[in-house]
């Protein structure tokens, strides 16, 4: 994950110089806790470095983001785009239930006026439009939300009630109410349509922890982009399930890559929490949790919770780290100021030797530490996230003929079995970076940097060939380096000039490194390309320092074929 920051090291006097990284080919703007600047590689530099500047894809069917640091608006808005270009590339009417361009909305609520604007422009083209929130969210009293009277005002048929509504009217009606005893809590976004070329259709999911809001994008949050159809269809039964009360039916296939599984009033089956609890027991490496509201979850198939699992998982050596909303478990907000009620699983998950780290985000009053995911292993990787926390309003009490769920869903991700550990490496890549961001807010827990270096010790720990290319004119006798903070790069040219790069006939003037930089997964650095003269004085880069994270498969980075264990960082000098 690069960005800049200040230099620290001596400096040749100021010569023209443009340092550039290779980011996506759309340009993402980079974020890290040291509040970088934004950086792009032009396509004619990379494309005369031989370097691909496409994002290394997690996988053909599911695309993984994370907000704040990738841009989670623009990947909805593209998604409702796509449907409304493929209406407007068809001239045919169709009747009430027979549309095939459909957009179906399952979310706790909605307060994006960029989003509310696209999903009536979406209407206005002839999509067939559907939107289900939960009831409370339509309340008079939140005056905050203005989802409802904006769409009736736009045209939208309402019910504020989904009871009321009779079965035909459920599959009518624009934007419905779902009225239970608990909350539905999905942020389903499914979008159906025929392709304009084949006909075929394609079904689109965008889902996870983050609501479609104006303050969500400042929250550390997570979404899935999903397109397999499979997957969809699951989610698009469980969207009418919610809506018509009818029932759906969990189940586990320890085969597939992708098990979407839901809770609540119109589910049956297996249970979550039990399939989490299996998960524990299997680990014999690594349980990371990120996840905003944490309880102490238990099931009516064992006499025992989530605390007693995760300390079982610690004492047989799996290394087990914890962060979690602290307004969640202490009930404090950034002042001190009681805003909840005080939980007592950190306290339990500290006593049994598990390190967690209480995180208040300070972008604001309603911002949080909003992820809500679980990275299992480092050899084969696993995922659990979407949008439920890991609470009994989600998963449900220990008794088992008692419905008391919100609905929710969960997605259970074989990361070795879908794209060879990449989304696995992008969940374990962001959680060490909310680790860094938040470990600080901890004193009493070791800092994140510690705790890094001693997880990453660990042999079956990722680790990541990194390559440098470098443009740099040169004369004679002149040669090229990478030096910095670390011992690989000498230290600021301490312990030595650095990293050595090389060039050679048809390829002057570019440098590389030829994969000699291996490093654990995680490890940041600030860096610095330097020429050494023939008389061995330094020429520093003039520019700032960059700054790297070992993260092949942060989506801003380039990887050769979408190998996670490989990535090239681009300079010019």
């Amino acid at each position: 994950m690069p960005s800049r920051i200040n230099n620290n090291r001596p400096m040749a006097p100021p010569q023209p110089s443009t340092a550039t990284t290779n980011t996506t080919a759309t340009n993402v703007e980079v974020a890290t806790p040291s509040s970088p600047a934004p950086v792009e590689l032009s396509s004619d530099m990379a494309s005369s470095l031989g370097v691909d500047t496409q994002p290394a894809s997690t996988s053909e069917v599911l695309e993984t983001f994370f907000a704040p640091y990738d841009d989670t608006r623009k990947v909805e808005l593209g998604l409702l785009d796509e449907v409304i270009a493929a209406r407007k590339a068809d001239p045919a009417t169709y009747a009430d239930g027979e549309n095939p361009f459909q957009i179906r909305y399952a979310v706790y609520n909605i307060s994006s006026r960029e989003i509310l604007e696209k999903l009536v422009e979406a209407d206005k083209s002839g999509v067939d439009v559907q939107i289900l929130i939960e009831d409370h969210q339509l309340d008079p009293e939140k005056y905050w939300n203005v989802a409802d009277e904006f769409l009736q005002g736009n045209g939208f048929s309402f019910e504020a009630d989904h009871t009321k509504l009779s079965p035909e009217e459920r599959k009518t009606t624009d934007l419905i109410g779902i009225k239970n005893d608990n909350l539905m809590h999905l942020k389903s976004r499914i979008i159906t349509y025929p392709d304009p070329e084949t006909g075929q259709t394609v079904k689109k999911l965008l889902t996870g922890s983050m609501n479609p809001g104006e303050s969500a994008v400042n929250n550390d949050e997570n979404l899935s982009l999903i397109s397999d159809p499979d997957v969809v269809d699951r989610y698009i039964e469980m969207y009418e399930a919610v809506r018509d009360d009818k029932t759906i039916t969990n189940s586990f296939d320890p085969d597939a890559a992708i098990n979407p599984m839901f809770t609540g009033a119109p589910v049956e089956g297996k249970r979550v929490t039990d399939q989490i609890f299996e998960w524990i027991d299997q680990e014999q490496e690594a349980i990371f949790l990120s996840v905003f509201s944490l309880r102490n979850l238990t099931t009516p198939t064992e006499r025992t919770n989530l605390v007693k699992k995760l300390k079982a998982a610690k004492d047989r050596g799996v290394e087990v780290v914890v962060v979690t909303d602290r307004k969640q478990s202490d009930g404090v907000d950034a002042d001190g100021n009681k805003v909840f009620w005080d939980d007592w699983t950190d306290d339990n998950l500290r006593d049994a030797g598990i390190p967690v780290y209480e995180a208040i985000n300070t972008s604001g009053k309603f911002n949080a530490m909003h992820a809500k995911s679980a990275v299992f292993g480092l050899t084969n990787t696993k995922v659990i996230t979407d949008t439920g926390n890991w609470t009994k309003a989600a998963l449900g009490s220990h008794k088992p003929d008692k419905k008391d769920q919100n609905e929710e869903s969960f997605l259970f991700i074989n990361s070795e079995k879908l794209d060879d550990n990449m989304t696995g490496r992008r969940y374990l890549g962001n959680f060490l970076h909310i680790l860094r961001k938040y470990a600080p807010q901890n004193p009493d827990e070791p800092g994140a940097e510690e705790l890094i270096h001693r997880l990453s010790s660990n042999p079956n720990w990722p680790r990541v060939t990194v390559d440098f290319s470098v443009m740099a004119h040169t004369f004679m006798g002149q040669d090229v380096y990478i030096t910095g903070d670390h011992p690989s790069l000498g230290n600021w040219t301490s312990e030595g000039p650095g990293l050595k790069l090389n060039t050679k006939p048809g390829r002057y003037p570019f440098w590389e490194s030829g994969g000699s930089l291996d490093l654990p997964f995680g490890t940041q650095f600030s860096y610095k390309i330097v020429k050494k003269n023939p008389d061995g004085t330094i020429g520093w880069d003039p520019d700032q320092n960059g700054f790297l994270i070992v993260d092949p498969a942060d989506k801003r980075f380039t990887t050769p074929d979408g190998d996670p264990s490989r990535m090239v960082r681009t300079d010019e000098f």
